[in-house]
């Protein structure tokens, strides 16, 4: 395992994007989630969005996305998805 930390996603390597794993992230611009969204995540744009909108209602809290079993997190608590 390697742990990689960025101030901005679109400035890694594609090398490093493509092999994420796991994604801990605080509120990000739209390109970075964009980017994010489109080269690995598995769920439709429209429950991305909602799914942002429900981890970012506050400062400081961070979303845990785990690629591998496509399981979003609010903070350290799963969120359900539809």
């Amino acid at each position: 395992s390697i742990l990689v930390t960025t101030q901005k996603y679109n400035m890694l390597p594609t090398a490093i994007r493509s092999n994420v794993t796991l994604l801990i992230s605080f509120l990000l611009n739209d390109l970075d989630w964009d980017l994010i969204y489109t080269q690995i995540v598995r769920e439709e744009w429209k429950n991305f969005k909602n799914i942002l909108k429900l981890v970012f209602d506050k400062e400081n809290n961070f979303l845990i996305y785990r690629v591998d079993k496509n399981k979003f997190f609010k903070n350290f608590n799963t969120l359900p998805l539809n």
